[in-house]
């Protein structure tokens, strides 16, 4: 059989590639940087089926760039039920010695032995991913190894030295990496919004969503998000709760007529993972998980509840919250998070939000979230960043023709990204007066050449 080219778009593409030789092979070993379960699906069964019917398969993949999603970890760790199947993964696992940097793990290669013994590899492009497996523009090569021997003994040693460099699969590194991407300030979504939930955030709110899960990050306890009406506040709150994932949630509003409507975004999103109650004249379902309540009425019970009853409590129309009874559900409570929400960014009376112990004004407290404007207004600025943005890439392109790539990354970590030069010494793993040293000498040049 000869090498054959594929892409999505050939009348071979390379999942159905992938599929046919799992179902025809006696052992399989894949190294693929990027697994996400939308991807995933449309392989498992026949990987499954593989394993039942006795084939050998291993399979390394990353948590680099924080991108394999824990569900698709937990898939494989299922598998391990079976005694001829084996997983690993990179966890950091290479290093730069001399830069004292990590290396990305970024291989895609899929080696099949087969019934006969013919041995076929796959090498390209592309990742275990939804838009990878049916929809991007990916390049493969399908390798017959009876041709080209010496390429597939090449890439087996390599499969073999990354097999011993790299770790087991575990619950305990699964739960480890779940942790880290909780917290971590990007997490890659490209298979977002082909995943099989029904209800997902919107360009904005996602970018809301990174913005608050980073300053829980850096320490932050309360941030408050400025979002227009119209714009899915509720929403927003309930991905976030979603993100931070609380035992126990209060959610305040300041008119009865709007809290069932709040109660069942949050069904919604969070489907049967939590039980959601009423709090108000009519109701009093204090013991469910989240729990929706106006102002007054929390205000009357504060008592009946422990000062650190709610791990997540949400505010909205936290304008509202010079009032005396939100002064007194914040004064009282000690939440890990609060969340305020309001489409007024400033009061006509300039009064604190909240006062007291924590002076807080609801400026000060803009300062940690984003802006969420309404959608005529995000149209009315679309061209003019459309503008700015053409500018500003020309004038990059320019600088980083005169720049190394060390230099232009370390520029632009200093400059756009805002990190201080020690902070940049500790990812790369290298003393900070290297940093400043580097950024000094990219300057030079920007200033040669763009006085």
């Amino acid at each position: 059989m000869k090498s054959r080219f594929l892409t999505n778009y050939t009348e071979t593409s390379f999942l159905s590639t992938i599929q046919m030789n799992l179902r025809r092979c006696k052992s399989f070993d894949f190294s693929v940087s990027f697994i996400k379960k939308a991807g995933l699906v449309l392989l498992a069964k026949d990987i499954k089926a593989a394993l039942e019917r006795g084939a050998k398969g291993r399979i390394i993949t990353s948590t680099y760039q924080n991108f394999t999603d824990v569900e698709s970890l937990n898939f494989f760790m299922s598998l391990t039920q079976f005694p001829h199947f084996e997983c690993h993964l990179d966890d950091e696992c290479f290093h730069d010695e001399k830069n004292y940097s990590t290396n990305g793990f970024h291989s895609k290669g899929y080696i099949f032995e087969m019934e006969d013994n013919r041995v076929e590899m796959v090498v390209g492009s592309s990742n275990i991913t939804r838009y990878a497996l049916l929809k991007n523009i990916e390049w493969d090569l399908v390798v017959d190894c009876e041709r080209d021997a010496e390429a597939y003994l090449d890439a087996m040693a390599e499969f073999e030295k990354l097999w011993s460099k790299t770790y087991e699969l575990s619950q305990d590194r699964i739960k480890t990496y779940a942790t880290k991407l909780n917290f971590a300030i990007e997490r890659w979504d490209m298979d977002y919004d082909m995943a099989n939930s029904d209800i997902k955030p919107n360009y904005m709110q996602r970018k809301a969503l990174r913005e608050l899960n980073r300053y829980r990050a850096i320490g932050q306890e309360r941030a408050l998000v400025i979002s227009a009406t119209g714009s899915g506040k509720t929403y927003l709150a309930a991905f976030d709760a979603l993100n931070f994932n609380p035992d126990r949630l209060l959610y305040i509003v300041h008119e009865s007529s709007i809290l069932k409507k709040s109660l069942e975004t949050f069904q919604k999103v969070f489907g049967g993972a939590k039980t959601c109650g009423l709090y108000n004249a009519e109701a009093k379902e204090s013991g469910e998980d989240f729990l929706f309540s106006t102002n007054v009425s929390m205000c009357r019970s504060l008592e009946l509840f422990d000062k650190k009853e709610f791990d997540y409590i949400i505010i909205d129309e936290c304008h509202h919250a010079v009032a005396d009874s939100y002064r007194k559900i914040i004064d009282y409570f000690e939440p890990e998070f609060l969340l305020g929400l309001t489409a007024t960014e400033n009061r006509m009376d300039n009064q604190d939000v909240v006062e007291g112990k924590h002076n807080t004004s609801i400026d000060d407290l803009s300062e940690a979230a984003l802006s969420i404007p309404a959608i005529d207004v995000v149209m009315d600025r679309k061209h003019e960043k459309a503008e700015r943005h053409r500018a500003a890439s020309a004038m990059v392109s320019q600088i980083r023709d005169k720049l190394t790539e060390t230099q232009f990354r370390r520029l632009w970590m200093y400059y756009i990204d805002g990190m201080t030069v020690d902070e940049i010494g500790r990812i790369e793993g290298i003393r900070h007066q290297n940093i400043s040293k580097s950024i000094g000498s990219a300057m030079k040049k920007i200033k040669k050449f763009f006085p």
